[in-house]
């Protein structure tokens, strides 16, 4: 689990830098990735919401309300890297132009080398 608070200007700058031109809303994902069921928010049921059912920016930050990957998620991904570099590489590819894969690698903080990944994922 990490707070809003200690992730949102990391999150900030890696949507301004690789979304198209929107304002960055760092507690979209940060909240939103809950409907995947690998994340989740313990304290949701307690967190107010929008009538769009976002959650407030500055609530977040200001309650350091937690977030994280499920226990399962997190295992399964600890325990297994070559898993984690396969789902960031279908992210990558469904996301993003293969030109900036490796420079969004480098913005989330993911040492993943595209070249190699790019070969095991294909015939992988």
């Amino acid at each position: 689990m990490i707070a809003f608070d200690e992730i949102e200007e990391k999150l900030e700058q890696v949507i301004e830098d690789f979304s198209p031109s929107r304002q960055p809303h760092p507690e979209y994902p940060f909240w939103h990735l809950r409907s995947e069921k690998i994340w989740e928010v313990p304290q949701s049921h307690t967190i107010p919401t929008t009538s769009s059912g976002d959650a407030d920016r500055k609530y977040l930050r200001d309650h350091k309300i937690q977030g994280g990957f499920s226990q399962e998620a997190f295992a399964l991904l600890s325990s297994h890297s070559d898993l984690l570099e396969r789902a960031a590489m279908i992210l990558l590819d469904d996301n993003f132009p293969s030109s900036i894969h490796q420079d969004v690698l480098d913005g989330v903080g993911l040492e993943i080398d595209v070249t190699s990944s790019i070969i095991q994922y294909k015939h992988g």
